[in-house]
C-alpha cells in the first residue's frame, strides 16, 4: 500500500509540474496584450502564433493595441494565413509601432534603400527610414517562411533608430 501511495504521489507531482509548465510560448509572449487582442489572435493556428513576435519594450508605457490578419479566404482564421499585423499606438499620439509578419512566401511590396544591421540575436536585418526621418523600419527573415517588418512612426521626430532597434531586440 505504501508503494501505491508513493507512486500516486509521484504521478501527482509530475502532472502538477507538467500542467504548470505547459503554458505555450504564445501565451507567454502575449501576456502583456489586452484580453480582446489575445482572444482574436488565439483563433489562428498554433504554427502562425509561434511565428508572431511581440515586443516587451516599447517607446512608452501608455498605448493601445490592435490586431488584424490577411487570409485566403478573406477573414478566415482556418484558411491560409498570409500575414498578421499588430499595431501599438501611443496614447499621447507621439508614436505608432506596426509589426507585420508574413507567414507565407509573400513579402512587403515596397523595397526601400536600406543598411544592413545585426540584431542582438545575431540575425542580419535591413534598416531603412523615410526621407523626413519620421518613419523607420527594420525587416528580417526568420526560419523558412516567416518574414518580419517593424515600423516606428515618430509623429514628433523624437524617436530614433536606436529606439526602434531596442524594440526589435526585445521581441520574443
Amino acid at each position: 500500500m505504501g508503494k501505491n501511495i508513493s507512486l500516486i504521489f509521484s504521478l501527482l507531482i509530475i502532472f502538477s509540474l507538467y500542467s504548470c509548465s505547459n503554458e505555450t510560448s504564445f501565451e507567454q509572449k502575449a501576456s502583456s496584450l489586452p484580453k480582446d487582442v489575445k482572444n482574436e489572435m488565439s483563433k489562428l493556428p498554433d504554427e502562425v502564433l509561434e511565428e508572431i513576435l511581440i515586443p516587451s519594450k516599447l517607446p512608452s508605457d501608455s498605448y493601445t493595441v490592435d490586431f488584424g490578419f490577411t487570409s485566403e479566404p478573406i477573414n478566415d482564421p482556418d484558411g491560409e494565413i498570409i500575414s498578421t499585423t499588430l499595431i501599438f499606438i501611443a496614447e499621447n499620439g507621439d508614436w505608432d509601432l506596426i509589426i507585420n509578419t508574413w507567414h507565407s512566401n509573400a513579402t512587403a511590396a515596397n523595397k526601400k534603400s536600406s543598411e544592413t544591421i545585426k540584431l542582438d540575436n545575431g540575425t542580419k536585418a535591413e534598416y531603412s527610414e523615410s526621407k523626413d526621418g519620421r518613419g523607420k523600419s527594420v525587416t528580417w527573415n526568420m526560419g523558412k517562411k516567416a518574414k518580419y517588418e517593424v515600423t516606428l512612426l515618430s509623429m514628433n521626430g523624437k524617436y530614433t533608430k536606436e529606439n526602434l532597434i531596442e524594440v526589435v531586440n526585445s521581441m520574443k
